[in-house]
């Protein structure tokens, strides 16, 4: 039948799109799973960023207290 409507002649290349096919599934799965495990690692993360955040915030916190007090005994000094 494929000799009778010429499509014999198509057969080879469609085989070897069908394999190019069947790679660039394969590696896109694989980078697939490994952006997958990328965001399992960054969401095991967080936490600690969240905790690391806060203890800035608080370093912050105490340095501008600290430069109002400075600014008050100051003040007090030279009054």
């Amino acid at each position: 039948l494929e000799d009778i409507i010429g499509s014999n002649k198509y057969v080879e290349r469609t085989e070897e799109a069908a394999a190019r096919v069947e790679a660039l599934t394969e590696q896109r799965q694989e980078r697939l799973n490994r952006v997958k495990a990328v965001e399992k690692e960054k969401e095991g993360l967080e936490g600690a960023k969240a905790e690391a955040e806060a203890l800035l915030g608080k370093e912050r916190e105490v340095r501008r207290k600290r430069n109002v007090l400075y600014q008050i005994n100051a003040m007090t000094v030279r009054a």
